[in-house]
């Protein structure tokens, strides 16, 4: 996909949009991907093409461009996409932010899978992130390995100081609402209930 900044940089020009329609008209390496003619694809082959040819004009350009094409996906709704592009510029705290924003969205619309391909990515040291930490409990939770996940969640919660202040409460939702689902999936009641009563207060 080519998104604004991104397409302005690839493209050279500041009309980026009605660069690519043209293009998309003359039948060239442009395709449009819907009906509005707002997204469009280039050329697998194409792309690769112009990518190389940043990399030997502009170098230093890639991860700017990245963070750019990170921001706009992420305010447009396109999460798992910005998360990517954040890691393919090297900025782990950026692209951790974003995964832990979204995470438990994504795993209510059925995601887990992609969550974890994303956590993937991250090198161990990031990984030991309080958030994301959580996030990989959560993903442990939906494979049943309930020891590994329990692990997780002790990291997350040792090292939950670490956390930014202004995350806390959104932190502390997901960290309880992975904690009961690990009691629930161990059958263990008592330990739900006690669970569910923060989830039941105003934050």
């Amino acid at each position: 996909r080519v998104c604004g900044p991104l397409a302005d940089r690839l493209t050279g020009a500041s009309g980026s949009e009605r660069t690519l329609l043209e293009l998309e008209d003359a039948n060239a390496f442009v395709v449009a991907v819907d009906r509005e003619r707002s997204w469009f694809r280039y050329h697998p082959l194409f792309a690769d093409l112009l990518l190389l040819e940043l990399r030997r004009t502009e170098p230093d350009a890639i991860r700017d461009l990245h963070l750019a094409a990170a921001d706009w996906l992420a305010e447009h709704g396109h999460a798992v996409d910005a998360i990517r592009h954040a890691q393919a510029a090297g900025d782990s705290k950026h692209a951790g932010r974003l995964l832990a924003d979204h995470g438990f969205s994504l795993s209510l619309e059925g995601q887990v899978a992609t969550i974890g391909a994303l956590l993937a990515a991250f090198s161990p040291e990031a990984l030991s992130h309080p958030e994301l930490a959580t996030l990989l409990a959560y993903v442990e939770l939906t494979q049943h390995s309930l020891g590994t996940a329990a692990a997780y969640l002790t990291l997350a919660e040792r090292h939950a100081s670490e956390v930014l202040a202004e995350r806390r409460n959104p932190f502390a939702v997901v960290l309880a609402v992975a904690r009961l689902e690990l009691a629930r999936r161990r059958g263990d009641l008592e330990a739900a209930l006690r669970e569910v009563g923060p989830l039941l207060e105003p934050v």
